[in-house]
């Protein structure tokens, strides 16, 4: 009967933070795509055959659309499906709860799911429609197929394992790390295996794939060049960030990225909270204590140990970006070690280690508690944060509603308000997912239709994306006219020139400044206006809102110049010339305010590159577009020689 009232407990506390508060939800453009998706089906459209893309360009494979599909036909309102989701993870915390309970004891099934139910950082990845945060339900299941297959010697559970472990790799590929380490050590702990059984269980793994490897082989295999070319995409220097993040990912997380300069906000209205925000600290001790304990006490067990500790190595040597949603799979055994840390103090025969423990574990949940009050009560204020998570659902959602309101009797009407959240930005020729969405060679068949449909809805986003997909394939100068031709019979052409226009004089580096003056070459876009100043040793490209410049400069004004505040920076590590050297990109109240490289030195001399704006600060929107062209400048930089050499 205890155990009954616990669980009920469990799913109480875990429902708190979880289901509640659903309009304020973080939903853009990973969401939007993501429930676009999904709801595809609903739409009379086929099945997607490959998910969002990642921040390498390779298309995700679909399973998380397909999980979400079912719930689609209920309904399609974000915070419905985002109730979906955030359920399966109580369910999966309460299912945790009774799996500790039942291989280990049930004070510390309760410490765990506790621990787990109050996360700042598992609730926030628990309440978005993206894959990440549905990775926890899957996570439960592998731990507890392992302890079947290990404890109960129930060779059955390899099925259940080895499908499972492919199904996190088609939520997010880097988890790829994290299946293959852990099967790896699993075998060397040398447990009974059946190769039947894995088979069986790799074959219904890879059966939601199979959409995805057809569209693949139907189109020539688009993300194959981005595959081969992954390695370029990497992060330049490996981060030491890596090794921190498993231990701050079970407090609060990256609370910092998430709320931007409202975390000043939320500390400054509770003292008391800035102070106990510490007491995550010592969850970094208690992690690494419960590992060495679980590691002594269960010797069967210990290649999970091992398995944890290796996914931050491999993501080190393997370059990885210090993305936090990378280590949501390992969340259940971290939060195990803890509880495991904490139960064996809390029966400690002495007395002081004994209080401690409790007082630690009270303090936990306490703090825990306060700042998902805190974070909540603020976000529901301001209806959003100026970090990551932006602004709230309840704040844009009606905007989108007013907008489509003479939508609303159509049968697609919200597959036409989901995808006015997706940007013109990501729907180019170039992109898999904006090629899946609306295939070219469809769209070059039934251009004079879709362009009927353009007069009669000019601001369907739907019809814009897929004109849009297929006019910067391959955008030229008699692109650009064809659409300025077709601006005088068609207006709501309009947003769709802009965009290939802009993306053609992006690409468009025919202008090529070379100088035997300066050791260095490097291509501009040809509409941009070059000035060169010798007296200060100064080149300078812009166009009627940025500047580029190059200067050469002496070893103390590169010091002297290299003086952006610190607090206003991303610093990012990049290539100049083979030498690694730091970028940092300016931002005041999330509005750009300039990029500067630290000074290069090329044969003898120091070069400061900078970019800046004519005229304050700015908005940067649409993926950044300004600063990709300086970015390309950048990286078109050449020595004269080896210019000379390539062409």
């Amino acid at each position: 009967m205890l155990s009954f009232v616990l669980f009920l407990i469990v799913i109480a506390l875990s429902s708190i933070f979880r289901l509640t508060n659903l309009g304020l939800i973080e939903f853009k453009i990973d969401e939007a795509s993501n429930l676009f998706l999904s709801a595809r089906v609903l739409f009379g459209h086929t099945l997607p055959s490959g998910g969002i893309a990642t921040s390498t360009g390779i298309l995700n494979p679909p399973l998380f659309n397909y999980l979400l599909l079912p719930f689609t036909l209920i309904s399609v309102d974000p915070k419905f499906i985002t109730f979906i989701i955030a359920f399966s993870n109580v369910l999966a915390i309460g299912f945790l709860f009774l799996m500790i309970k039942k291989y280990y004891n049930q004070t510390l099934s309760f410490i765990v799911s506790l621990l787990i139910a109050f996360s700042p950082s598992a609730i926030i990845f628990s309440r978005k429609i993206w894959p990440p945060d549905i990775v926890l339900p899957f996570a439960v299941v592998i731990f507890y197929s392992i302890h079947k297959i290990i404890i109960e010697k129930k060779i059955k559970f390899w099925i259940p394992l080895s499908a499972f472990l492919l199904y996190v790799i088609q939520l997010d590929l880097a988890y790829v790390f994290f299946a293959f380490i852990l099967f790896l050590f699993l075998i060397l702990s040398r447990p009974k295996v059946n190769i039947k059984y894995i088979l069986f269980g790799l074959i219904i793994g890879i059966i939601p794939l199979a959409p995805y490897a057809l569209y693949q082989l139907k189109n020539n295999c688009p993300d194959c060049p981005m595959v081969f070319s992954v390695g370029k995409k990497l992060a330049v220097q490996r981060s030491i960030n890596l090794f921190t993040i498993p231990l701050k990912i079970t407090g609060q997380g990256d609370l910092r990225f998430v709320m931007g300069d409202d975390l000043i906000s939320l500390t400054n209205n509770s003292p008391l909270l800035n102070k106990l925000r510490n007491v995550f600290y010592v969850e970094y001790i208690l992690t690494v204590l419960g590992i060495f304990i679980f590691w002594k006490k269960y010797p069967k067990l210990r290649f999970l140990s091992y398995a944890i500790f290796f996914v931050p190595i491999s993501y080190f040597i393997f370059r990885l970006e210090s993305s936090i949603h990378y280590f949501v799979i390992l969340m259940p055994f971290l939060f195990f070690f803890i509880g495991i840390s904490i139960y064996t103090l809390l029966n400690s025969k002495n007395l002081m280690l004994k209080y401690l423990s409790l007082i630690i574990f009270s303090l936990i949940i306490i703090t825990s508690t306060i700042i998902n009050f805190g974070f909540f009560d603020l976000l529901n204020k301001n209806q959003g944060f100026r970090g990551d998570y932006g602004q709230s659902l309840s704040k844009t959602y009606p905007l989108a509603e007013k907008e489509f309101e003479n939508y609303k009797q159509r049968y697609d009407y919200n597959e036409i308000l989901i995808s006015s959240y997706i940007p013109n930005s990501v729907m180019h020729g170039s992109s898999s997912f904006a090629q899946m969405l609306y295939p070219i060679s469809e769209t070059k068949i039934n251009l004079e239709y879709i362009e009927d449909n353009l007069k009669k809805f000019p601001n369907d986003p739907r019809i814009t994306h897929g004109l849009i997909v297929f006019y910067t394939l391959n955008p030229t100068r008699e692109t650009l006219d064809v659409l300025r031709n077709k601006l005088t019979d068609i207006p709501a052409y309009q947003p769709i020139y802009n965009e290939v226009k802009l993306l053609y004089l992006q690409r468009s580096y025919k202008k090529i400044y070379q100088d035997l003056a300066v050791p260095f070459t490097f291509e501009y876009p040809e509409h941009w206006t070059l000035i060169e100043r010798r007296e200060i040793d100064l080149i300078e490209v812009s166009d009627e809102n940025y500047i580029f410049s190059i200067q050469r400069v002496s070893g103390d004004q590169a010091v002297a110049l290299d003086n952006f505040n610190p607090k206003n920076n991303e610093v990012n590590i990049i290539k100049i010339f083979d030498n690694e050297i730091k970028k940092k990109n300016c931002f005041v109240n999330k509005k750009y305010c300039g990029t500067i490289y630290e000074a290069s030195q090329i044969d003898g001399f120091y070069y400061l590159i900078e970019y800046r704006i004519k005229h304050g600060y700015q908005e940067l929107k649409d993926n950044n577009n300004p600063l990709k062209v300086m970015d390309d400048i950048v990286d078109s930089l050449r020595n004269n020689e080896k210019y000379k050499k390539r062409i």
